[in-house]
């Protein structure tokens, strides 16, 4: 998709309810990410780096939407297991 997708897609969720989303966008060798959560207690500064060193990822935001690029898409299953298990240990 393009570049304004992920940010087009977050832009249409709802103002209200518990979610934890984990979106990814790869063109090429490029990957535009976005997460929205809006489940108590997520602190996306304590996770950074777990979360985007599969991807090689920058990027932040303020809650509940974080968004950003990384430049490895070979990076992009471990991104989201990452994302999975902070939800888990949660």
């Amino acid at each position: 998709m393009d570049a304004g997708y992920l940010k087009q897609l977050v832009s249409s969720l709802p103002d209200e309810g518990v979610y934890a989303l984990c979106l990814v966008n790869v063109q090429g060798k490029r990957v535009q990410w976005a997460l929205a959560v809006t489940a108590e207690g997520f602190d996306f500064n304590k996770y950074r780096g777990d979360l985007l060193a599969p991807i090689q990822g920058k990027g932040g935001g303020r809650a509940p939407v974080y968004q950003g690029i990384g430049e490895n898409p070979e990076g992009v299953e471990d991104f989201f297991a990452s994302f999975r298990r902070i939800f888990q240990s949660e």
